[in-house]
């Protein structure tokens, strides 16, 4: 039983490492484009909805750099938490 639950401890930071990369650039290419939208003297309502496309161009090329490795995180955790169920259901 043990190994399985270290098992999920790894799978877990693994997604939540992944996550935090995402966060850092999203966060990092954000302060840049504020900067810059700023300096250029684009008004604060048009530098509002260019950074929400922005963001969303970065949530989509997230999905699509990362979308295979979230899929195989999801699908190894569920494979362990149907191990562990199992394991819990015969009292192994």
């Amino acid at each position: 039983m043990r190994s399985v639950e270290q098992a999920f401890a790894l799978v877990r930071s693994l997604f939540l490492d992944v996550v935090a990369l995402v966060l850092g650039v999203f966060v990092a290419v954000e302060g840049w484009a504020r900067g810059a939208l700023a300096q250029a003297g684009v008004p604060r309502d048009l530098s509002t909805v260019v950074l929400i496309l922005l963001a969303v161009a970065l949530f989509i090329l997230a999905l699509r750099i990362f979308g295979g490795l979230i899929r195989v995180l999801l699908v190894v955790f569920l494979a362990l938490l149907l191990f562990h169920l199992l394991l819990g259901a015969t009292g192994a």
